[in-house]
């Protein structure tokens, strides 16, 4: 099988060749995540950057639908949980291919190399911003240590920053998510896979539901800003996995996990643009619900590419088959990684230019978005793209 997989920034791409199905849409996905978490940064630039009394309301509903760069990041989590047991699902013996030190690092030669390019890319980009960055209000408001502070440093250097908010939106704010994400690989092979093994899927994403939510209940809400809950989020996207590859579905069961997608998805995008806050408040509750229903959607995207790969694509399949998206996926990665930079540092001169908060959204959004997709496609063929092959 010929299939392209993701997950949030950096996964493997070819990784089996059996059944000849393209699964792109995986990459697709990924592309539109990322994409869509740089114009939710656009729009919090100029929010959080911004006296509230200068900021036009119509401005404020208008760009509201980007203001959910949370979703697109659980997406990730998802797809990283399902790219990452595909290959476990599809071997003889279950197992990780090389063992769990070989998976490790493999993960570690994807991931950190990028990681900590991106690191000294920020940390110089901020040194020579700084006369730029006097007087003007933090991007994130809550943060209290600066860039160059011993913690902040040590803790990003370690990837543990996302587990105190005076670290973890510093640097480079989209990095928290790295550390997230790579804590969750240890737990792969230590206990999800053990589970899943011994008791089945269901045991598996229920204590994966489980351990991400007791922090949140019995650390007085002090670790959410690692967002622990990703945890379930991860079993979930395993679990979708195997229920895609374990067997083949009737085209009644295949449709089911369409609709299930379909309204789940639905009902939790239509809830949260209606309560912003109760979703912002309630991690523990909705994640997990969201997360079903992109699991349910991999589940049926990819049974319908494997049951009926000579019928028409259904028009959502088709879009995210379209090799403009796989192409925006392939370096979702170094997009996700160096966005900030452009845009922050453009909004920075901005404002040092006088322009008023809706003027510096335009300019930023015709003229940022491109200038932070060239930059992450340099990024990638320079830094990432050597270290994509597997070993």
């Amino acid at each position: 099988m010929s299939v392209t997989a993701v997950s949030l920034p950096g996964q493997p791409a070819n990784f089996a060749k059996q059944d000849k199905i393209h699964l792109g849409y995986l990459d697709s996905l990924r592309g539109v995540a990322a994409f869509y978490v740089m114009l939710s940064h656009l729009r919090a630039e100029v929010v959080l950057r911004t006296d509230p009394a200068r900021l036009p309301a119509h401005f404020l509903s208008a760009t509201g639908w980007m203001d959910y760069g949370l979703v697109a990041v659980m997406i990730f989590i998802v797809l990283s949980g399902y790219c990452l047991m595909i290959p476990v699902t599809r071997s003889s013996d279950r197992q990780l291919r090389g063992g769990a030190l070989t998976y490790l690092r493999r993960r570690a030669r994807r991931i950190l190399p990028p990681y900590y390019a991106a690191l000294l890319l920020s940390l110089a980009v901020i040194a020579l911003e700084t006369k730029l960055r006097q007087g003007v209000v933090s991007h994130w408001a809550d943060v209290s240590t600066g860039d160059f502070q011993p913690g902040v440093l040590l803790s990003h250097l370690f990837l543990i920053h996302n587990l105190r908010t005076a670290w973890a939106y510093q640097i480079n704010g989209p990095l928290w998510s790295v550390a997230t994400e790579w804590q969750i690989y240890f737990l792969f092979p230590a206990l999800l896979l053990p589970l899943w093994r011994r008791f089945g899927v269901g045991a598996a994403v229920a204590a994966g539901i489980l351990l991400g939510s007791i922090p949140h209940f019995l650390l007085h809400h002090r670790l959410d800003v690692a967002c622990p809950q990703f945890i379930g989020l991860f079993a979930l996207g395993m679990g979708a996995a195997a229920l895609s590859f374990q067997r083949e579905m009737s085209e009644k069961v295949v449709a089911r996990w369409g609709i299930v997608a379909a309204v789940v998805l639905c009902a939790s995008f239509g809830g949260i643009l209606l309560h912003h806050s109760w979703f912002m408040e309630h991690p523990v509750e909705i994640d997990p619900i969201i997360g079903f229903g992109v699991a349910s959607f991999l589940i049926f995207c990819t049974q319908w590419l494997r049951t009926k790969s000579n019928q028409p694509l259904p028009p959502g399949i088709r879009v995210l088959q379209s090799p403009l998206l796989i192409a925006l996926g392939a370096m979702s990665y170094s997009l996700y990684l160096v966005h900030y930079l452009i845009l922050g540092s453009m909004h920075l001169f901005l404002i040092r230019a006088g322009q008023t908060p809706v003027t510096s959204f335009a300019v930023m959004a015709v003229f940022g978005l491109p200038l932070a997709i060239a930059a992450a496609y340099l990024f990638h063929i320079t830094i990432e793209r050597r270290f994509m092959t597997q070993h």
